[in-house]
């Protein structure tokens, strides 16, 4: 958040081509895609505080404790992803001077980069989203996806534009559905494409429960709607029947031109 806000305040101070940054359409975009993933982390973190809070006081639920443990490994993910290329983002904005030590502003990149590695690793907590779907035997999946429901078809009925959404995020889930049903052995090597089509729609269904709220305004609806627009189901974007032999293909991509002993 710290980079995001220097960079919309250096927009209303640079002057690049005859006008500020924050006049020129394409640079401020880039800035409302980087306010777009912020808000939707933020969203996810404060959700899991919230069943974290639940559990604290004991009053957490089934379908709390289920989703607490499955969410965790993919906030920690998600998050810390995001956190590396909004900084990134933010970084580039400045120019020059995003570069420059004496600025300050290397640091925050460098302080966003050690979240993959010290959360652990994105493959690991992917790896670790599968073992609480596979422990709960379908459960974790059931609390999400009625969770996911509960929280938009108000937010549809409340608003016109969120229906469409509605519908988008059903169709996801019941493909992902379909696919964990098989448990096809492949989908170990897909674990970080789930676990970011979980973090994308769970974020979506957040973001729209927010955005009907009472006290919302014309912005949260605008970052909803930005957040549905996006391909969300990278799980389902990438498997494909025509792709059963793409691990082999992988590692002798990885290995070609390495010479070993083994």
């Amino acid at each position: 958040m710290r980079i995001l806000q220097l960079a919309r305040d250096y927009s209303r101070r640079r002057v690049a081509f005859g006008r500020r940054l924050c006049d020129w359409p394409l640079h401020v975009r880039t800035l409302a895609h980087m306010e777009v993933e912020t808000r939707g982390c933020l969203a996810l973190v404060l959700h899991i505080v919230s069943l974290l809070g639940r559990q604290d006081a004991g009053v957490a639920g089934d379908r709390d404790t289920l989703l607490l443990r499955l969410l965790t490994p993919i906030c920690k993910l998600y998050t810390a992803k995001r956190a590396v290329s909004v900084t990134s983002e933010g970084l580039e904005s400045f120019g020059g001077q995003g570069y420059i030590e004496d600025t300050g502003i290397p640091r925050l990149l460098r302080d966003a980069q050690v979240y993959p590695v010290w959360e652990g690793t994105t493959n690991v907590l992917s790896l670790d989203v599968l073992r609480a779907l596979a422990k709960s035997r379908g459960e974790a999946w059931t609390a999400l996806t009625s969770d996911v429901t509960e929280r938009l078809l108000p937010a549809a009925a409340a608003i016109d534009s969120l229906r469409p959404i509605t519908e988008k995020v059903k169709n996801i889930l019941n493909d992902v559905g379909n696919i964990l049903k098989k448990q096809d052995s492949s989908l170990e090597v897909s674990a970080r494409d789930l676990s970011f089509t979980i973090a994308n729609t769970y974020i979506c269904a957040l973001l729209c429960h927010h955005a009907a709220a009472p006290d919302a305004d014309d912005e949260d609806r605008t970052v909803a709607l930005r957040w549905a627009d996006r391909e969300m189901a990278p799980l389902l974007a990438r498997r494909r029947p025509d792709r059963a032999d793409e691990s082999r293909d992988e590692l002798r991509l990885v290995m070609a031109g390495y010479e070993t002993d083994d």
